[in-house]
């Protein structure tokens, strides 16, 4: 009787050490995968912050009022449908 319940205290001990092991590592990983979305908007606000300053550059002063009214038909027009 006393072999099962030290084999049972070291199974125990095992199957724990495992759960921690495999929270630990999912936790690491939820970080890493934060760390990249992190770096993803920032690639992205940076990108669509590149494409303004070139729409600006190509079109001058008379293509940003357009474009800005554009958008702003877009922006009612979608906000309608949803």
């Amino acid at each position: 009787m006393c072999t099962f319940v030290v084999l049972n205290l070291f199974i125990a001990v095992v199957v724990r050490a495992m759960e921690d092991d495999e929270a630990e590592h999912a936790q690491q990983l939820h970080q890493a995968q934060r760390e990249a979305n992190t770096l993803l908007l920032r690639e992205i606000t940076a990108l669509r912050a590149e494409i303004e300053a070139l729409r600006d550059q190509l079109s001058g002063p008379q293509g940003r009022a357009a474009r800005r009214t554009r958008l702003s038909r877009v922006s009612r027009s979608s906000s309608r449908v949803h």
